[in-house]
């Protein structure tokens, strides 16, 4: 009865060291491909990286006036038509005969652009 016992105790030994083997055997084979998958991951990322610059630039064209003492009769008369009581402060014309004409209507002033035959422009 005794090698019975211990044959027995043997045999479940083995079974059990065989259970922890395989158990070590697994987790060791997760943690293997878990860092062969974290790895290549990363490896990926580095690999392809662009840099875009884009820049976006602006640039402000401003017509250049010169202030001029008198405005053409036209101008003057579309602008008594838009605005009843208009007073000229200043006026500036460019060189597509533009006008920008400082105006002011009961003491409000305003700057009105103009071309040359009267008609009003917005900008």
């Amino acid at each position: 009865m005794q090698t019975d016992l211990g044959s027995k105790n043997s045999r479940l030994t083995n079974d059990k060291l065989n259970i922890i083997t395989t158990k070590n055997y697994i987790i060791m084979k997760k943690l293997i491909l878990s860092a062969a998958i974290v790895l290549g991951g990363l490896s990926m990322q580095a690999g392809n990286t662009v840099v875009t610059n884009s820049m976006i630039s602006s640039i402000n064209v401003q017509d250049e006036y010169k202030e001029i003492d008198a405005v053409p009769a036209a101008v003057k008369t579309s602008l008594d038509n838009a605005y009843p009581g208009v007073k000229l402060e200043k006026a500036y014309v460019n060189e597509k005969k533009e006008y920008k004409i400082e105006i002011s209507v009961r003491d409000v002033k305003s700057v009105v652009y103009t071309d040359e035959k009267g008609t009003i422009l917005k900008k």
